[in-house]
């Protein structure tokens, strides 16, 4: 998971910059999923900041997400670690 960490701080150093400083969340998108790839399995994080990212528009208002959220596609992560462990 540390590539993916290393992927997100790249992408902080040198693109980020460039976008300037609008960001509707708090934390920024990036943060966000820096701790969710530190803190949690990798197809949690991945869904969670595809989901955050989604939501970066103007159809959604921005806000503090917290990292006490409520997993709202916890039926998805329950499949996938439900199936993932079985064995052909």
């Amino acid at each position: 998971m540390s590539i993916a960490i290393k992927v997100i701080d790249g992408y902080q150093k040198y693109i980020s910059p460039l976008t300037g400083s609008n960001c509707r969340f708090y934390p920024t998108c990036s943060e966000y999923a820096k701790w969710l790839f530190a803190n949690s399995d990798i197809f949690t994080a991945t869904i969670k900041t595809t989901i955050r990212i989604l939501r970066c528009n103007q159809l959604f208002n921005g806000g503090i997400d917290s990292k006490d959220d409520v997993d709202k596609f916890q039926f998805i992560h329950m499949f996938y670690t439900t199936h993932a462990s079985v064995s052909p």
